[in-house]
């Protein structure tokens, strides 16, 4: 399950500092991050067998058999990202070759390929997912039908069977707006929205669709192409339902893109949020072809100024519509920078999917240009190791848990690498500097976010390896820690399924039951080739569902006397749970034993190599103990020395920054620095 569940101390802090509740525009916009799949592409039924990739004519890809039922079926691989939004293709009959979506010839029925034509296998999944408190955004298209439909006589679309539906045929001027409406987009038949049948047709389409489905939110295709005041017409139709606008149209100034937002002339809003495309092309430009990251930081201080709500708009480097990065830039570094940059950033987070995968092209690059931007998932594979998945896992958990809440500010740029903060705790570095390249920067002091300068205690929170969580300090307010979100009380089935070294032994005599050590989570040895070619700095959690490496004795406690009362001990060791205090507390010269601990009902975990302190008694976590008050902290035993987290990922500086935060960038890899209570860092 990725890394629902499973933390660091620095995650647990993190959990009780950025946990409240908002407003659904405030979750899109801050703790929303949306997974975009092309149905057709993403997952089959779990019984497909065959390649229905190449089997047709289709001259711009065959329908590859990609269904809701099979999306359903990778829910647990995306939940193991912490994605909480899916945006999906749209739903509406095709003609023969469209498996995008984007051809639509029957609004009356929905894409059998995908599900079944009255669209209760789409209910199903939108419920599901919902369920699962992943809201679901659906890709619409208002601008046009399908290529052909039109040529016939009367016109193969319902209801659109009339030429009066339809704007003539005629090639775009792109100096005029009137033009980009009225005009057909390549062979596209383009709806006449300026007809009243059509317009409240299509409305009425959307609405009932986000009735029936609870569709959360809409990419709307092509919205340059139709009219603002139908956009505003149907958006009042949509009240609470996130409004997302493609324009696609190159060579044009900010403000042409910012319209859709919001009305040049009356200043009325048109969509929520556009995709911020100005954001990509940058981000492809310094990331992928390495040019300064200068360009990044002009565009970023020009959307400022002319976006009346940037929080709002999409951000990301992959898409349907673009070829892939990794296609052109083969760095698995410079991606990470790009993802980092894509994850922290202000706005609206959305990752193609395939990107945790590392996918570049098909491995079978015979059907169409599909193999560049919207291969088949399933021809590469579902990794759940591989260290992008986790990678993107670790930045999701972050967004969602509202870590980049704050406002953003730059802090430094150079060529190279780029700086800034989100509120006064957190600092972002990302680079271009590629693979196996380090580089060393000290920021001054009046370039580093305010609450740097009254701490002494820093943590790089992608740096931070996953363990055991140390749960019995209050947040910087001093209050309890707070509910945490859904997924940290979620266990997987891998886990309570898992069959662990050393567990529930029997000898002739007596059972006994072993458990392991609250384990702090090992380098997976997956990641091991990239982190010594890249230097990579991020330490990635083990997945669930992998066993332990084999532990000694130390690690490993026997309870020799019977349980009272009887804690399961697969309740004590998965590495996913937070956990919280409970029963003996250790003195300054002596712990409890095992026994004491289980006689409590309590788990019992051995002193970690990477922290000087732990919980000795500890329960797992379930909901009635997480507003526990959390009890004295132990103090350090005097012959241990240090506070390692992971290797680097925390340090202290003793006598603050007032002379500068020193950055070392390993292997060009991105940095997430996070100024922590001291609490969080170290136990005296």
């Amino acid at each position: 399950m990725g890394l629902q569940g499973r933390g660091s101390l620095a995650l647990v802090f993190l959990t009780a500092l950025f946990c409240a509740s908002g407003a659904p525009h405030d979750q899109w916009t801050s703790r929303r991050v949306i997974y975009q799949v092309l149905t057709d592409r993403f997952a089959r039924d779990p019984d497909a067998t065959g390649d229905s990739c190449n089997s047709g004519h289709c001259q711009w890809g065959n329908y590859c058999g990609g269904t809701y039922e099979g999306i359903l079926s990778k829910l647990d691989y995306i939940k193991g990202m912490n994605f909480n939004a899916l945006w999906i293709s749209p739903i509406p009959g095709q003609i023969p070759c469209g498996y995008h979506g984007y051809w639509t010839k029957d609004w009356n029925r929905y894409n059998t390929f995908f599900g079944d034509a009255n669209g209760d296998e789409l209910k199903r999944m939108t419920d599901q997912l919902h369920s699962e408190d992943i809201w679901v955004m659906l890709d619409i298209v208002a601008n046009h039908n399908g290529p052909g439909v039109y040529n016939a006589s009367p016109p193969s679309s319902w209801p659109f069977d009339r030429r009066e539906h339809y704007h003539p045929p005629c090639q775009i001027d792109w100096n005029r707006q009137e033009s980009i409406e009225r005009c057909w987009l390549v062979n596209l038949p383009d709806l006449n929205t300026e007809d009243w049948f059509v317009q409240d047709f299509l409305i009425d389409w959307v609405a009932q669709q986000v009735d029936r489905f609870g569709f959360d939110g809409l990419r709307i295709d092509t919205t340059p192409y139709v009219p603002k005041w139908f956009w505003q017409r149907m958006v009042q139709r949509l009240p609470g339902t996130y409004t997302l606008g493609e324009v696609l149209i190159g060579g044009r100034a900010l403000s042409y893109f910012a319209k859709y937002q919001y009305d040049e002339h009356d200043g009325g809003r048109v969509l929520d949020a556009v995709l911020n495309y100005p954001l990509y092309w940058a981000l492809i430009n310094s990331f992928q072809r390495r040019q300064s990251l200068w360009g990044v930081a002009n565009i970023l201080r020009q959307i400022q100024d002319t976006f009346r709500d940037v929080a709002s708009l999409g951000v990301f480097i992959d898409c349907h519509d673009q070829d892939r990065f990794l296609l052109h830039e083969p760095s698995h570094t410079l991606y990470q920078n790009a993802l980092t940059f894509v994850l922290t950033t202000t706005g609206v987070p959305i990752i193609y999917y395939g990107t945790e995968q590392g996918m570049t092209q098909s491995p079978d690059a015979s059907y169409g240009d599909d193999n560049r931007r919207r291969e088949a998932l399933w021809k590469v594979g579902y990794n759940t190791e591989h260290p992008l998945y986790h990678f993107l896992a670790r930045l999701n958990l972050l967004r969602t848990l509202g870590v980049f809440d704050g406002a953003q500010r730059e802090l430094w740029v150079l060529n190279e690498i780029y700086f800034f903060a989100r509120g006064e705790r957190v600092l972002v570095v990302t680079a271009n500097i590629g693979d196996g390249r380090s580089f060393d920067i000290n920021l001054p002091p009046d370039n580093i976010p305010q609450a740097f300068r009254g701490q002494r205690y820093f943590c790089d929170l992608l740096k931070l390896r996953g363990s055991a969580v140390l749960a019995f300090f209050s947040n910087i307010n001093n209050t309890p820690i707070s509910t945490p979100p859904a997924a940290f009380l979620q266990t997987s089935s891998a886990v309570r399924e898992a069959t662990w070294e050393g567990q529930a032994l029997t000898t002739n005599e007596t059972k006994r039951d072993y458990m392991l050590r609250t384990i702090a989570v090992a380098k997976g040895e997956s990641m091991a080739s990239q982190s010594e070619s890249e230097g990579s700095a991020f330490e990635p959690f083990l997945p669930p569902s992998q066993k332990p490496r084999n532990h000694t004795r130390e690690e490993l406690v026997r309870a020799e006397t019977p349980l009272a009362p009887f804690v399961n001990p697969l309740a004590c060791v998965g590495p996913d749970e937070l956990k919280l205090p409970c029963g003996p507390s250790p003195g300054e010269a002596s712990q409890p034993s095992a026994d004491a601990c289980m006689a409590a009902g309590c788990c019992f975990g051995l002193p970690l190599n990477d922290w000087d302190f732990v919980p000795y008694c500890f329960h797992p976590m379930v909901p009635s103990l997480i507003n526990a008050p959390p009890p004295p902290r132990p103090r350090r035993n005097p012959t241990q020395r240090g506070h390692r987290v992971g290797q680097g990922a925390c340090r202290e500086m003793p006598h603050g920054v007032s002379g500068g935060f020193h950055v070392h960038i390993k292997g060009g890899m991105p940095q997430i620095w996070m100024a922590m209570p001291r609490e969080a860092a170290v136990s005296k």
